[in-house]
């Protein structure tokens, strides 16, 4: 073999090394950058709920008591309805389909639950279970921001 053939090798094995590490880099900064736009979406979607910003979100805080709980079915398609179209969260550059709108940059829904503190007034945690799919991991990302849901939403499981 002459000495050409170890320079082809060398550069088709140095390409083949940038490849992948561009392919890495993009999927890499192609996460963070979906972490902080589903940051900003959580973020608005609990302050739309503390805000109570349609007659859902006052309904759903009217129906909460003093122990923490996921939103049911019924209150999530409610509440879903009633952000689709006309509202005005950050959607993080996520479209504004019905259908999807209370979903994460990775396709899955956001996690909503609430409860009713002693003044009255409702309090959210709004959450998407983040990169791995997993919920109470440390890639959570949630609003409040970095907070865990509570120890009594431990039972979670998914419906």
């Amino acid at each position: 073999m002459n000495v050409w053939k170890y320079v082809e090798i060398f550069i088709t094995f140095a390409c083949l090394i940038v490849g992948v590490s561009i392919i890495y880099v993009f999927i890499h900064f192609n996460n963070e950058r979906k972490k902080i736009k589903t940051g900003s979406y959580v973020a608005s979607v609990n302050a739309s709920l503390h805000y109570q910003e349609t007659s859902e979100a006052r309904e759903i805080a009217g129906n909460l008591s003093k122990e923490w709980r996921f939103l049911n079915k019924q209150e999530y398609t409610k509440l879903a309805k009633a952000m689709s179209g006309t509202y005005s969260c950050d959607r993080g550059g996520l479209s504004y389909e019905p259908d999807r709108i209370l979903f994460d940059h990775w396709g899955r829904h956001i996690l909503i639950a609430g409860r009713k503190l002693p003044d009255k007034n409702p309090e959210f945690m709004v959450w998407s279970k983040g990169p791995d799919g997993i919920f109470r991991t440390e890639d959570d990302i949630s609003s409040p921001w970095q907070t865990l849901p509570p120890a009594i939403l431990k039972e979670y499981k998914e419906e």
